[in-house]
């Protein structure tokens, strides 16, 4: 069982969610204010599911900053699925956002 943290996506409040996932599926979702928050957390955690494993991606990926509701634009350098550099426009809060969108379900 795997506790993941995410930003949702679902209204302009961004919540901070705290998902649950066990085998690919999400168990819990709390933090949400409304009801967007669960579907948010799912399509999320389902979108990590399809994308590709980043383990061991080395390169740079283009990112928008989650981290508040400017969604900056962020290029993350990663070698071997670690994040070694973030340079963009964004505020203090953009490697959390590349950390939390990059790590993936391990």
């Amino acid at each position: 069982m795997d506790k993941i943290n995410l930003t949702c996506q679902g209204c302009s409040n961004h919540c901070p969610l705290q998902v649950t996932v066990e085998e690919g599926k999400v168990e819990e979702v709390q933090g949400n204010c409304c009801h967007r928050g669960i579907v948010s957390a799912n399509a999320q955690i389902a979108q990590r599911m399809r994308e590709n494993n980043t383990d061991s991606f080395t390169g740079e990926k283009r990112i928008y900053c989650t981290g508040c509701g400017n969604r900056c634009d962020m290029k993350v350098t990663m070698e071997n699925g670690c994040i070694v550099a973030v340079k963009g426009d964004g505020c203090r809060r953009g490697i959390i956002s590349a950390r939390k969108q990059l790590e993936g379900i391990r």
